[in-house]
């Protein structure tokens, strides 16, 4: 274990049992972007759909929503504290791509 003093939360998308079928996939490309509010967008392809919120300039949530249904089971474990309100988070249109950031040195590219 690289960390042996960090608690591992459990993984929330494993399904075990008996009649669960893993299913590799994949998103295909962007087709649209929505300001959520100041710091968070939601990245749509086709039916799925990604959340990205901003806590700091340094620090990005990421959450994967399969055909849209965003659950939130793991937050008590993630996430410690709030958003800064004061941030305001962007994103451009890189071309090929698009650059989401906060102000700080940080950028997620999708």
């Amino acid at each position: 274990k690289r960390h042996p003093g960090l608690w591992t939360p459990p993984d929330y998308n494993v399904q075990e049992g008996p009649g669960v079928e893993y299913k590799e996939r994949g998103l295909g490309d962007i087709t649209s972007v929505e300001r959520q509010d100041a710091r968070s967008f939601i990245v749509c392809s086709g039916k799925d759909e990604m959340r990205i919120q901003f806590y700091r300039e340094d620090i990005v949530r990421v959450w994967l929503a399969w055909e849209g249904n965003f659950s939130n089971d793991a937050s008590a474990d993630l996430v410690v504290g709030t958003a800064r309100a004061s941030l305001q988070a962007s994103y451009v249109d890189a071309g090929n791509h698009f650059v989401f950031n906060a102000g700080g040195d940080l950028a997620l590219h999708a």
